[in-house]
């Protein structure tokens, strides 16, 4: 049965005197990573005559996070330090470096430094070098195998990489372009007049506040569909059953769209009474039910505008053909979706 012992030898190697290799740190998702880089200072003491050297390829674990995967390779620097608490290993001759790493990275290797760890603390259980060495391993292919696929992985990673630089370059693409075509803000002021959202925005309404599920008739969007850069994110939607009314955030009721505002609905009959019958009225005062564009109901306030057209539209259709054309003739709309809809 083949160990890790099979392919890893512990060494230990300390610095000598007069040299100032760079300090490395081991994380548990970016390998090894220079300290500096990582805390922006230097955090090892002056004396490092007791830190470990690693040299390119060697490899190293950190004993109280094994069980996360917290295993590394060194492949950045020719040759760093690291703290005497992480032990330290050369990969054996007969077996290649790039695939040894990839091995002791796999799923089914870090599930077994899970069982290795010891301790109360689940965030601080320790694993022994023993216990590392003696663990069991599927059968190692031959050295040119091995070298194989550590190289079809490699070139892998290789291309993961580019592509992840070809999308932080087309993420900037936008901003670029909106600044070659708009100039900076700063000089906004004096090529365009100024104003606020507010001059623009026909209405701003506020959502629903219903509880949300992974089923329903309606999708909502959340906090969290809207990314950092101003994206809908539409990969977690949450939905909701609610009615058409409520749904729509509008005050006016969805058989006669203006019962709840008595004050307005008596101006507009008022017109009605006065006005010839719907069928000779202008274009700009011609009820639902004419072929011409129609008006808003007065009763409406004009930030439901929208809503109640759709409410209109959908309760016009479930009434009999009689209600239909009473209650479209107590609407007076303005031009709408309803003509879009019908």
């Amino acid at each position: 049965m083949t160990t890790v012992g099979d392919l890893l030898v512990e060494f230990r190697e300390k610095p000598g005197k007069g040299e100032e290799p760079p300090v490395l740190t081991l994380t548990e998702r970016n390998g090894f990573v220079r300290q500096a880089d990582r805390f922006n200072k230097r955090l090892a003491t002056e004396d490092i005559s007791n830190y470990k050297v690693v040299r390119r390829n060697d490899i190293a674990f950190n004993p109280y996070l094994l069980w996360a995967g917290a295993v590394a390779q060194n492949t950045i620097v020719e040759m760093g330090i690291i703290s005497p608490l992480y032990p330290t290993f050369r990969v054996r001759d007969e077996h290649d470096p790039r695939y040894v790493a990839r091995l002791l990275l796999t799923p089914q290797l870090i599930g077994s430094y899970d069982g290795i760890a010891f301790g109360s603390v689940p965030r601080r259980r320790r694993s022994s070098v023993t216990d590392f060495l003696n663990l069991s391993l599927a059968k190692v292919p031959s050295l040119p195998e091995q070298r194989r696929i550590a190289a079809i992985l490699d070139h892998a990673d290789a291309l993961r990489a580019k592509r992840r630089q070809v999308i932080t370059h087309l993420d900037s693409l936008t901003s670029a372009s909106f600044l070659q075509a708009f100039g900076l803000p700063q000089s906004w002021p004096t090529r365009w007049p100024m104003g606020t959202i507010g001059d623009i925005a026909a209405s701003v309404d506020y959502g629903t506040s219903g509880k949300a599920g992974p089923a329903g008739e309606w999708p909502i969007l959340r906090m969290g569909n809207v990314t950092d850069d101003g994206r809908l994110n539409l990969g977690n939607l949450k939905y909701i059953d609610l009615s058409l009314r409520r749904f729509l955030n509008t005050r006016c009721d969805a058989a006669t769209c203006c019962s709840t505002a008595p004050t307005a609905r008596r101006r507009s009959e008022n017109r009605r009474s006065s006005a010839p019958t719907s069928h000779s009225r202008s274009p700009d005062t011609s009820c639902v039910c004419d072929s011409r564009t129609p008006r808003r109901p007065s009763s409406c306030p004009p930030t439901s505008r929208v809503h109640t057209d759709l409410q209109f539209v959908n309760a016009s259709r479930r009434l009999p053909s009689t209600k239909q054309t009473s209650t479209r003739r107590r609407c007076e709309e303005s031009p709408s979706l309803i003509h879009l809809l019908r």
